[in-house]
């Protein structure tokens, strides 16, 4: 994800002046301190770059094919295969996909 502006900003309820924010663009963390920090961002890519478009199409057709993300279920022994849509996607490290959005995410937080 990719910050593009701070819109709005308040520290414990008090308005800040969003041109005053600087934020860590790897990281997308900012400076600010406070017990209540609400701030409003713009990110994102315009156009949608064609590999994510491409992600969400199989992730959408995969989930069509099997709602629950089940794609082996056993009675005896007890044995169940999840799909890639399964609850574990982009969770878990190492998964097919999460090489795939690795250059969208933010960076490491410190």
């Amino acid at each position: 994800m990719r910050i593009e502006s701070i819109e709005s900003g308040t520290i414990d309820g008090a308005a800040i002046n969003p041109a005053l924010v600087d934020f860590d663009e790897d990281t997308g963390w900012t400076p600010l301190v406070g017990r209540a920090v609400d701030v409003t961002f713009v990110a994102g890519f315009d156009p949608i770059p064609e590999d994510l478009v491409t992600l969400t199409l199989e992730l959408a057709a995969g989930a069509l094919g099997s709602p629950l993300g089940i794609s082996r279920e056993q009675a005896g022994g007890v044995s169940v295969t999840f799909t890639r849509t399964s609850g574990a996607l982009l969770i878990g490290p190492g998964g097919p996909d999460e090489a795939r959005l690795a250059p969208y995410r933010l960076g490491v937080l410190p």
